[in-house]
């Protein structure tokens, strides 16, 4: 998918088959994986660069993955204070 997903316009440097790899290995779906792409290419922009350094598309991947998870977190943490319950908290020992 990540593959495909970069426009032939972008040019991206460093792109291996491992660092294709390492990509395909971050859970996000198409619209989050586009989204990374976008990000990593406007930091080179803002940076005044050329092209895009495959780091910055890893790394806007991961901080894309890193945020769902503080998301999801978040919404379990709301739920579990609706119905008066708190995370990690061991009520067997009462």
């Amino acid at each position: 998918v990540w593959e495909c997903t970069f426009p032939e316009s972008l040019p991206v440097v460093g792109l291996s088959d491992k660092l294709l790899d390492e990509l395909a290995a971050i859970d996000i779906n198409g619209r989050e994986i586009k989204n990374a792409i976008i990000n990593a290419a406007d930091r080179a922009s803002y940076e005044g660069l050329d092209s895009v350094p495959v780091d910055y598309v890893l790394t806007a991947a991961k901080t894309i993955r890193e945020n769902q998870e503080v998301l999801e977190n978040a919404k379990k943490n709301q739920y579990n204070r609706r119905n008066g319950r708190l995370i990690g908290y061991d009520t067997s020992k009462r």
